[in-house]
């Protein structure tokens, strides 16, 4: 498997880490529903800023390559109409 590395220098991690947990609305708490009693509790987030971050990013880069897959086959299939046939009348 391929990786793609990102290189951020440790005196600036927290910050990129805090930044991308409030963008992408992180809570450091969560709903837990007791499924006998139906009591809606919060516990603490299993899942850590840091691990959420990360997640974050991969989340974004798969949109990007999404959106420019959907933007080549949008140019393609415009590219192979003619003009006869998008003229309607």
């Amino acid at each position: 498997m391929a990786e793609i590395k990102l290189t951020i220098p440790t005196n600036k991690i927290q910050r990129v880490v805090d930044g991308i947990a409030v963008i992408r609305n992180y809570q450091d708490t969560v709903r837990s529903i007791d499924e006998k009693t139906m009591e809606v509790t919060f516990i603490p987030n299993p899942e850590t800023k840091a691990q959420f971050a990360k997640r974050m990013l991969i989340e974004e880069v798969t949109q990007w390559v999404r959106g420019g897959e959907e933007m080549v086959a949008i140019r393609d299939a415009k590219a192979g109409l003619s003009q006869e046939a998008l003229n309607i009348t």
